[in-house]
């Protein structure tokens, strides 16, 4: 029995929103910093430079942003012969930790869109972090029953996707990946011969340090919305978007 086409989508900022999460919580500490005579954009400037920097050994641990944020506070004290207040290194801890406390929304449309795909092609949700994060958040979210998979990975790899893909028993070019990370949700999907819509929406600066080389198996896109009609598209006949002047 022919199986049908395989479409894998990320969860984070893809069907969920996250980023603004981080952003409230930045805008907060950085009222918290500055309240103690920092400069708040001094500030924002080393935690973002920090967090990058330490997902090399943190990976997408829970514990990374909110270590990230205290780091930053602390360094910014040493720099300016200042003792560390106990307290505001609390607030500041708990506040970037709250994050994960946080409802994440979906994404507009999201649970539609899904509905639409599920009668003519596989569905798997592949999404990265810490499973005491991704977990509720896929509960929360209500869209686990419409994947015939889910996978919450530490990190987004070739063999991740590889992996997915052969348990589906397709082809890579059976395959599409749609999400807003280029490193994570495109390269390594396009590297398994798979198709990519890349979701190009607000996302964190670890996302945006690769650029995207788009090539005849990659669409960039800024709406969810059109998810469906481009992923039909391109697993049936990939010429109709080159035809059509579609791959952006």
């Amino acid at each position: 029995m022919t199986k049908k086409p395989l479409v894998i989508f990320d969860g984070d900022d893809t069907l969920w929103v996250t980023q603004p999460l981080y952003n409230e919580a930045k805008t907060d500490m950085q009222a918290m910093v500055e309240s103690v005579g920092f400069d708040p954009e001094i500030y924002l400037s080393e935690l973002e430079r920090l967090d990058v920097e330490r997902v090399k050994g943190l990976g997408f641990k829970r514990e990374r942003f909110p270590g990230s944020a205290l780091i930053a506070y602390e360094d910014l004290c040493s720099k300016m012969k200042r003792e560390v207040d106990l307290d505001l290194s609390d607030k500041i801890y708990s506040r970037a930790n709250a994050v994960f406390e946080t409802p994440a929304p979906l994404i507009d449309g999201a649970d539609e869109i899904l509905k639409t795909l599920k009668s003519k092609f596989q569905l798997a949700l592949l999404t990265k972090g810490a499973p005491s994060v991704q977990t509720p958040r896929i509960a929360v979210s209500g869209l686990a029953s419409l994947f015939d998979s889910v996978h919450v990975v530490e990190d987004k790899t070739e063999k991740s996707y590889a992996d997915v893909i052969k348990q589906h028993e397709v082809k890579g070019e059976q395959t599409c990946s749609i999400g807003n990370s280029v490193p994570s949700d495109i390269l390594p999907a396009l590297a398994c011969g798979a198709y990519g819509l890349w979701l190009d929406v607000l996302s964190w600066n670890y996302d945006r340090r690769t650029e995207l080389k788009l090539n005849d198996n990659a669409i960039r896109i800024e709406s969810l919305r059109e998810v469906p009609e481009l992923v039909s598209k391109m697993l049936i006949d990939f010429k109709l978007l080159v035809e059509n002047d579609l791959s952006l």
